[in-house]
């Protein structure tokens, strides 16, 4: 089985499980030391007994809570939209259509493939001269973690979140996961089976989180300014019982062995009442939101409610059980969330959904879409008039292949014509269609549709490879990435700080594109960086850049055969355009060039001593001169084998 803690409980070991090695005891015991830059007030707080502290706590939210309601019926609206579940209107006859094509899902997915596009990566800059080597430790141990925590898995969801509902959360906390196992081992005896436990995960990790589960300070305009951030989960007895501390009352914060108290509190309380139904829960299980499906998915659970404050954490069980009260466990002293706007706005934390901008244009489209769809079915199922008395039983009178009608006069049944559809409809649809990708900044050029009918020899096709990105969208994906994944990432370098307490092993590409093993350990994170994040706008932008690269090249492709121009810088923005994975491979190398591969190889396989602070800058520097969007094995850090060697020495 798996077992997880994460930031604020790790703080405290499991002294009763046979995880809780010497390494990770010091690690806890010194995550426990209370900061001396604690307020009175904050102490005061701490102080307070339980049921003071609950009322307290619930008092102060209720606010939020409250604000949090009303925002609940704008998500179910927005839901609505996007999954096109609107019911249909009981004044439609049954032959009448009821088609709903989800446009507003068409729209956001289009804009989702084009904001998620790769994982983010962050650059690590010193802040000052004597820390460069320590930002590439960091850098490449920052790279590391967004692999092992399956970072890519998580942005569609966070990014497809903020286009529906407008905004979007992520808790940022560090994970510590073991896992028992039994395996089979060899020794001079034969073979025999153990059992132990591996550490899974042991680091920072960004977990989104719905946003129906999280309300806020209302008077707040982004998370730094909110007295606090609620995050709600919900939680079985036998996951309560795994983490619940049985030491003593009155115990130490060193003799805890657990992560929550009163417990049995808890469980005699009894489970939570059941929350309102959500519009995705209406929609999933068809049922309209009846107390059934409501009474299944929250059986047995109960309601925990994990209030964050700046220089405090407090969670809270069924609204009135105090589980745990406890300083801000991480040095940073902000709030491990993260919350971001696809469309801000004014001075709100919540933002604009997309699918308010296409509400009206979608229930226009299928408004004509369905007078389109009635009026073929009675021009094709037309409908008869008869003469009064003409006619014995209309009723007997089947409409089929070959059919036989008996009449007195051919003018006794006569069929009714349906005026045809008026052209204006057709073009109004595609009007329609057109104003969605305005007032959302999506149009079809920008996932590459329609992008071999330019002609990208003309200045008219060139504009419009320009315009293939839209500026709009690039906006909102700016809006997650420096909200969101920046935050993120400025978090995990500082939760490393902390929480990193061995050295970590890290895979790397060498120049040439061989493995090279790394070696990162605590001291060799440890200074001041500042954290940019890198390629926002870029993937966005990916095919206005290969159109613009391509018309350079055939503009300049003529002047080539004199002689006047060189194409390699042309080329290479060609291939850096396409990914190609080595630029230089592309190109034959210059006598110098040639001379400088053979000095780096020298290097390589001379005695590796510990370079000075001048060789380590002539390094640093032949590094800083690769072309811009060159490949990057580590994480944007293009590494010579001397530089890889120093690095590989940092944790000795």
């Amino acid at each position: 089985f798996f077992k997880q803690k994460t930031a604020y409980e790790i703080k405290e070991c499991d002294w009763s499980s046979d995880v809780c090695s010497s390494d990770l005891v010091s690690r806890l015991l010194v995550a426990i030391d209370p900061n001396p830059n604690i307020s009175q007030d904050q102490q005061n707080r701490l102080g307070l007994p339980d049921e003071n502290v609950v009322n307290l706590v619930m008092k102060m939210i209720k606010p939020g809570e409250d604000d949090f309601r009303n925002r609940r019926r704008r998500y179910d609206q927005s839901y609505d939209i996007w999954r096109a579940s609107e019911k249909r209107p009981r004044s439609l006859e049954p032959w009448q259509s009821k088609l709903r094509v989800p446009y507003a899902m068409q729209v956001i997915d289009t804009a989702l493939v084009n904001m998620a596009t790769g994982k983010p990566r962050i650059m690590v800059k010193p802040r000052r001269p004597e820390e460069v080597i320590q930002a590439k430790a960091m850098q490449v141990i920052l790279d590391y973690f967004v692999d092992e925590d399956h970072f890519v898995e998580k942005q569609p969801l966070f990014a497809q979140q903020g286009l529906i509902y407008g905004v979007t959360a992520a808790k940022v906390h560090w994970v510590y996961k073991t896992r028992n196992r039994t395996r089979r081992v060899w020794d001079e005896l034969g073979q025999k089976i153990i059992a132990d436990y591996d550490v899974v995960r042991d680091g920072p990790t960004f977990e989104p989180w719905s946003i129906y589960d999280c309300w806020w300070d209302p008077s707040a305009r982004d998370v730094d300014s909110a007295r606090y951030f609620v995050l709600r989960s919900y939680l079985s007895k036998e996951q309560l019982l795994a983490d619940q501390c049985t030491a003593p009352a009155g115990h130490s914060p060193e003799e805890c062995n657990g992560i929550y108290h009163n417990v049995d509190e808890l469980l005699k309380a009894g489970t939570t009442d059941i929350p309102q139904t959500t519009a995705q829960q209406r929609f999933l299980s068809g049922s309209g939101g009846s107390g059934d499906s409501r009474s299944i998915r929250y059986k047995d659970l109960f309601e925990i409610l994990e209030i964050w404050t700046d220089d405090t954490v407090t969670t809270i069980g069924a609204r009135k059980i105090l589980l745990r009260h406890n300083p801000n466990p991480y040095w940073h002293g902000r709030k491990p969330i993260v919350l971001a706007q696809t469309r801000p706005d004014l001075f709100e934390m919540q933002g604009v959904p997309e699918t308010e901008l296409v509400d009206h244009l979608q229930q226009s489209m299928w408004t004509l879409q369905n007078m389109t769809i009635d009026n073929l079915n009675l021009t094709t199922m037309r409908g008869v008039t008869y003469r009064e008395g003409g006619v014995t039983d209309p009723n007997a009178l089947q409409l089929k292949p070959r059919f036989k009608w008996p009449v007195v006069d051919h003018d006794d049944i006569r069929p009714f014509e349906i005026p045809p559809i008026s052209s204006d409809v057709y073009q109004e649809r595609t009007r329609l269609l057109s104003d969605m990708q305005l007032v959302t900044g999506i149009n079809p050029y920008i996932s590459g549709a329609d992008l071999s009918s330019v002609d990208q020899n003309t200045a008219t096709g060139v504009t419009a490879l320009q315009e293939v990105a839209s500026r709009l969208l690039r906006f909102k994906a700016a809006q997650l990435q420096y909200k969101g994944y920046q935050r993120t990432f400025e978090m995990w370098g500082e939760m490393t700080q902390q929480f990193l307490d061995k050295n970590v092993a890290v895979s790397i590409a060498g120049p040439h594109g061989e493995d090279i093993w790394i070696d990162v350990n605590p001291s060799d994170v440890a200074g001041d960086f500042n954290y940019v994040i890198e390629g926002s706008e870029e993937s966005l932008s990916r095919q206005q850049e290969r159109g613009e690269a391509i018309a350079l090249l055939n503009a300049l492709a003529p002047l080539s055969q004199t002689g006047m121009v060189n194409l390699q810088p042309v080329l290479e923005r060609v291939a850096l355009a396409y990914n190609f994975p080595n630029v230089d491979s592309l190109f034959n190398n210059t006598p110098a060039q040639q001379q400088q591969q053979q000095q780096q190889q020298q290097q390589a396989s001379a005695p590796q001593g510990n370079p000075d602070p001048a060789q380590l800058m002539q390094m640093l520097t032949a590094n800083q001169q690769q072309p811009q969007g060159a490949p990057s094995p580590a994480g944007g850090v293009a590494m010579s084998p001397a530089l890889l060697g120093q690095l590989g020495r940092l944790g000795g």
